[in-house]
């Protein structure tokens, strides 16, 4: 979503979260150009299945059926949400011109931050 919405925030947090995960940049930048062949075949229907979701509004079935073989229905649904809320958010933010807080933006760092801000902690 970072590379289809062109999103600053959708880099900063998700980035970490891939190598995080065990992607080096190689692998990030195959999934960045829908770099199929460099791809395993589960990440490479997923970056299909996404990429017509966001530019053609919906994936074909080809790219439902593929997917399929990778994902449950409800893991497929829960793709499909979690891909319009990214690019909702990406769309938000650049159109209201919102810049990154990069000192509080961290998801790993919200307990910490909520407990800056009220005083308190579990």
């Amino acid at each position: 979503m970072a590379h289809l919405r062109d999103s600053d925030f959708e880099r900063f947090l998700h980035y970490p979260l891939a190598r995080k995960a065990g992607l080096d940049d190689d692998a990030i930048k195959a999934i960045e150009t829908a770099d199929h062949a460099r791809l395993p075949a589960s990440r490479s229907a997923l970056v299909r299945y996404v990429t017509e979701c966001m530019e053609d509004h919906r994936a074909s079935a080809e790219a439902f059926f593929a997917l399929r073989e990778f994902y449950s229905q409800n893991e497929i649904a829960e793709i499909t949400h979690l891909a319009g809320h990214s690019a909702m958010t990406a769309m938000y933010l650049a159109s209201l011109d919102i810049p990154i807080d990069e000192g509080i933006a961290s998801w790993g760092r919200l307990t910490e931050v909520r407990d800056a801000v009220t005083g308190t902690s579990d």
